[in-house]
């Protein structure tokens, strides 16, 4: 369990309520902070804002001892949103800004993606991972949620050795890369899709909303602040 304050986070053991190890971090208004969420994770990791503007801290737990890991995700600018996959073994991040939407291999730290949202300022108010592909949703103060595919990231990890990736990532790639066109079926989901050459999006009128991945039914859900909900079917792997 974690209780996030403005410059420090507490992380107990959620059995006992004993008090693990408490951070220090930079100033986070936002109350940042991200957890693999499997039942068996690869790796058990917490990650936070770190003490220097645009670092994150990452904290591997070994029972109940942590390896702290820091990541300069992005040059003295402050981070906007953080996102950890269901297996402990990606993190995706943005700035402030809402331009670009970095991966991180929990592992080594390296950076092995890029995303780029839009060349307009945006306030990113989730990124979300799919559970079983390689996908995540980004919303924003902007209109639209943007899709992105994250083999790339997939395929450095594999490359690199990263712990966490198996044969069957690999596989599952090579699925994805034989495909007809990554993406190309998410265009005729509804009449809100559009998409160009750097992502997809779904573009919904309203300002406030929020998604995530529906395993179980293989869709997107998105929740809008005036109680809409809609919902995007994902074609089985």
């Amino acid at each position: 369990m974690v209780v996030v304050l403005s410059e420090k986070a507490f992380i107990f053991n959620f059995v006992s309520l004993k008090l693990i190890e408490q951070v220090e971090t930079f100033p986070n208004p936002l109350g940042l902070v991200a957890l693999s969420a499997a039942e068996k994770p690869a790796s058990k990791i917490i990650c936070l804002p770190s003490t220097e503007k645009g670092q994150l801290k990452v904290l591997n737990y070994v029972v109940d001892k942590s390896i702290d890991l820091a990541i300069m995700a992005h040059d003295n600018t402050e981070i906007g949103a953080i996102a950890v996959n269901n297996d402990g073994t990606l993190i995706a991040s943005a700035s402030v800004r809402g331009h670009i939407i970095k991966i991180f291999s929990t592992d080594g730290g390296d950076l092995v993606q890029e995303l780029k949202r839009g060349n307009s300022k945006a306030d990113i108010s989730g990124i979300v991972f799919h559970p079983t592909q390689h996908i995540i949703a980004c919303t924003s103060s902007n209109k639209s949620i943007h899709l992105f595919e994250i083999s790339k990231a997939i395929d450095k990890c594999i490359q690199l050795r990263q712990y966490g990736f198996t044969n069957k990532d690999l596989a599952k790639n090579v699925e994805a890369k034989n495909s007809k066109s990554g993406m190309s079926w998410m265009k005729v989901l509804n009449k809100y899709w559009d998409s160009d050459l750097c992502l997809s999006k779904i573009k919904l009128d309203c300002d406030s909303k929020t998604v995530g991945f529906d395993a179980k039914n293989n869709r997107l859900t998105v929740v809008s602040n005036d109680r809409s909900i809609f919902f995007v079917d994902i074609p089985g792997e």
